[in-house]
């Protein structure tokens, strides 16, 4: 006959099977939940109002200062969106009056000139917005960066770069048409520069050569503003390029129809060209003002000591007309 055991099935009593009943009906609406929330963003907003606000008013504050010291004057962001209406109907007015007479230089460059300050006006303004609104990914710059990094420092991840932005122009609409008409403006004044200046050059290069040709006899001279230090260092002097002669020549003598200049250059590297000009200049005498030269072949001369030498020959152009973009 078997012997009763007092051990009691704890798995058999009821408080034990209601709690695994709770236990799984637990598990699973928590698995529903999860389920839910699976994909779902919760970037609908920023995260964290205080500090968007924050900084949100501290980059409104730098933004206007920014502008008002480019502008000159105090400026609000409403009197700046006026400001840029205006500042396109300029655009225009410049441009119509380029187009009514290309060929004035003098005209041209005051043309461009303005242009040219509506251009760093325009690019202060879109620095700033690549500058405070579009940080590199782990770069904590601008506002965009301060904001992320605020929420980086609570939670371990970063919200999306879009997020303060949003909120930003959500709340300043203005700003956001501000930025987006300063983009379209740089846009249509580099266009406009860009060919009054290749407009202008072509013609006031064509000027240069026919006055080449007539009063030298080289034709096609080929004009590129460079120094002719930097030219003699690269080897890079080509026949009929016109060149900028400076300070750091020197003459060493003078001979029939010209001079010898010897230069040293930074890595104290001595170059000696021939000169042919119509001036006289004493020995030792330094260029402080540019002087405008074309190279013209090689010189060949003979030294105090009998060595033979060949050397770059250029012509000193005496030139008595003003060139605005050249």
């Amino acid at each position: 006959m078997r012997k009763k055991s007092n051990d009691v099935n704890l798995e058999s009593t009821p408080v034990l099977k209601m709690a695994r009943r709770i236990l799984g009906i637990t598990a699973v609406l928590l698995c529903i939940v999860a389920f839910e929330g699976f994909g779902k963003s919760n970037h609908s907003g920023p995260r964290f109002p205080e500090d968007a606000k924050r900084i949100s008013a501290k980059t409104y504050k730098k933004l206007v200062d920014t502008i008002s010291r480019q502008v000159g004057k105090q400026v609000s962001i409403p009197e700046l969106t006026k400001a840029n209406k205006r500042f396109e109907s300029l655009i225009d007015e410049q441009y119509a009056r380029y187009s009514t007479a290309p060929l004035n230089m003098k005209m041209n460059k005051n043309i461009y000139e303005n242009l040219q300050s509506l251009s760093s006006y325009f690019n202060k303004v879109n620095d700033f917005y690549s500058k405070e609104f579009k940080p590199g990914m782990n770069i904590r710059r601008g506002a965009v960066g301060e904001y992320r990094s605020k929420y980086f420092g609570r939670t371990g991840e970063y919200p999306p770069k879009s997020e303060f932005s949003d909120y930003f122009f959500a709340k300043h609409p203005e700003i956001y048409d501000t930025f987006r008409l300063s983009a379209e403006l740089a846009g249509k004044v580099d266009q406009y520069k860009k060919e009054i200046y290749s407009s202008s050059f072509k013609h006031e290069l064509g000027l240069l050569q026919n006055f080449i040709k007539k009063q030298y006899g080289i034709p096609n001279a080929r004009y590129r503003k460079q120094d002719l230090l930097i030219a003699l260092m690269d080897s890079s002097v080509e026949q009929n390029n016109v060149y900028l002669l400076g300070k750091v020549f020197k003459v060493i003598q003078s001979i029939e129809n010209g001079m010898l200049l010897l230069c040293t250059g930074p890595s104290y590297n001595t170059f000696t060209i021939f000169v042919e000009t119509k001036k006289s200049y004493p020995d030792d005498y330094r260029f402080l003002k540019p002087v405008t030269v074309i190279s013209d072949g090689y010189f060949k001369y003979t030294s105090i000591l009998g060595q033979n030498n060949k050397v770059y020959k250029f012509k000193e152009l005496e030139i008595s007309a003003k060139y605005y973009f050249l």
